[in-house]
């Protein structure tokens, strides 16, 4: 099958043609791929995770081809519209992955039935999005779940343009939270339609202070999904001087102590983590909590109560998705998401006999 693939070398991927279709495991679908999503992790992954021979990419949309032994037909079938998240370039794993033909997903969490209302290619923007923002906020952060149920309290979602802010900044306004996050100015009308209540320029120089004026000390809910040295440092400026409660998408530092965030925590598997293979435990409670949300995710998909991320179409299928992986590496891309159909991937030319 097409696929694409991570090379020995750092900073090495390859698209191929001669990848096998892997076989659905115990208690995994087998998705036949639709439409993949690029993320920040992607670039990330190719340049500084040691991981040969694995196959690439966390998003997916597509129908499910087969399903492995274990798993409930009432939860999955053959030909179900499906979306959601794995685990690409693992070393551990390395037939996991979302660049291909194929995908092997993890039936009990983190997958989800599309809408009928919505395309494959939104679809796709949906699985590292969703699963981030409900744990990162209601299980690392502790927000309280429910239409209105934060009483108007204030959090920091920092990066609001991201496809994980986009998601936690519509999760935090409905469980009705004030939410302030940060842009730039050509993102804020964006923003603003996503429901943030407040939006700061993070270059300006009174941005940290205006946060705080806003606030008046009683900023305890910050999640970083830009996730630096220096958004960490901002986000600890404006906590509230009796602290609060910090969540990264990368792992602690010693300026803003923080909940690590990750979305393959919430697979139950151990895993590791960027160059040093950081070993990453099993987590059981981001396991159990997002499994026991599927249901109700896919119920407010179906209302339409969470949108995805504004959608950019790439050219060339999985041939051309290195070219974005190359476009999300130089920054370039802001407040959308690049997203690859399969059925666009050029056709191998026959070899001419004689």
């Amino acid at each position: 099958m097409n696929a694409v693939i991570k090379l020995s070398a750092l900073g090495q991927a390859a698209f191929v043609r001669d990848r096998p279709v892997p076989q659905p495991r115990p208690g995994y679908i087998l998705v036949k791929t639709k439409a993949v999503a690029l993320n920040p992790i992607d670039w990330m992954q190719i340049d500084t995770f040691p991981a040969p021979n694995a196959l690439l990419g966390r998003d997916y949309s597509g129908v499910i081809e087969a399903v492995g032994a274990g798993v409930t037909s009432t939860k999955f079938r053959k030909g179900d519209r499906v979306c959601g998240y794995v685990l690409g370039g693992d070393h551990l794993s390395p037939e996991n992955g979302a660049f291909a033909e194929y995908v092997l997903a993890k039936a009990e969490v983190g997958q989800f039935h599309i809408p009928a209302s919505m395309g494959f290619e939104e679809a796709a923007t949906l699985g590292s999005a969703v699963i981030t923002g409900m744990c990162g906020l209601y299980l690392k952060l502790g927000l309280q779940e429910g239409a209105g149920a934060g009483n108007g309290e204030f959090i920091l979602i920092y990066g609001g343009s991201t496809a994980s802010a986009a998601m936690g900044i519509q999760m935090a306004v409905r469980s009705g939270y004030t939410v302030i996050t940060t842009c730039s100015p050509h993102n804020k009308s964006f923003v603003e339609s996503l429901g943030a209540h407040h939006i700061f320029d993070y270059r300006s120089p009174d941005c940290a202070a205006s946060i705080r004026e806003l606030t008046a000390d009683k900023l305890k809910y910050l999640w970083d999904t830009i996730a630096t040295l220096s958004t960490a440092a901002f986000c600890a400026g404006v906590m509230s001087s009796e602290g609060g409660h910090y969540v990264s998408l990368l792992p602690s530092t010693s300026l803003a102590p923080a909940k690590f965030m990750d979305a393959t925590q919430c697979l139950g598997e151990y895993f590791e983590y960027g160059p040093a293979r950081l070993p990453v435990p099993v987590d059981p409670a981001a396991f159990m909590f997002m499994k026991a949300r599927g249901e109700s995710v896919e119920q407010m998909l179906e209302a339409r109560e969470l949108r995805p991320h504004v959608v950019e179409v790439g050219e060339g299928g999985l041939a051309g998705v290195l070219d974005g992986v190359d476009h999300l590496r130089k920054r370039v891309v802001s407040a959308r998401k690049l997203v690859y159909r399969i059925e666009d991937t050029p056709v191998a030319k026959a070899s001419r006999a004689g």
